[in-house]
């Protein structure tokens, strides 16, 4: 049998296109393929640092929030204005104001008190003498009642060491007073006694 050698040529050629063709699609699919795996590897990364940008801003603000500034006066080293954290007490601010001058009175200051954020610290100096009228002045005048010890508590009208006891006991035991209503919660505070208190405390 004779073979037609064009129809042969053609075959050939043709297998050659198919397998050709067949090639360009396989590797246009798997490039296709790469591409997608590649976008999603970009956009999980993009994602990825978005979120460890914001867990960066979140904690970033959160210390913020935990900071506050407090001015110590008189008798310590470097007085001034510093900045530390909201559970720092007076003691803390001391060290940082480089601790007392040799003139200051201890006793004048109480190192385990708790700091707030725009408190003011007046270290006496040994020699100096003034009445509690005037210490509470040094102060700020008001009393802040989330952050009295019982003796400045006790500077208060009407306020004796039996109230001062139980609204440091109840500070401890319910949290910190959120205003002056709550002050009726203390066992032996009632009405009146808020009402004379309101000019002389501060809340929080």
């Amino acid at each position: 049998m004779k073979v037609n050698k064009q129809l042969l040529w053609k075959l050939w050629l043709g297998s050659i296109l198919v397998i050709f063709i067949l090639i360009v699609i396989f590797t246009s699919n798997n490039q296709s393929d790469m591409s997608v795996v590649q976008k999603e590897n970009v956009n999980s990364d993009m994602d990825l640092e978005s979120e460890q940008e914001k867990d960066s801003i979140t904690a970033a603000e959160e210390e913020t929030k935990d900071l506050i500034m407090v001015d110590i006066k008189g008798a310590v080293q470097k007085p001034g204005v510093y900045e530390l954290s909201a559970d720092s007490r007076v003691n803390d601010v001391i060290s940082l104001a480089g601790g007392l001058s040799e003139k200051a009175d201890p006793l004048s200051v109480n190192l385990a008190e708790r700091v707030y954020d725009e408190m003011a610290i007046v270290v006496l100096e040994a020699n100096e003498d003034r009445d509690s009228k005037q210490l509470k002045q040094a102060k700020n005048d008001k009393i802040r009642i989330n952050q009295a010890s019982a003796e400045e508590l006790m500077q208060l009208k009407g306020i004796g060491e039996a109230k001062a006891e139980a609204i440091i006991q109840y500070r401890e035991d319910h949290g910190l007073f959120q205003n002056e209503e709550d002050l009726v919660n203390v066992s032996g505070i009632g009405e009146k006694t808020i009402e004379n208190l309101k000019d002389q405390i501060l809340v929080p």
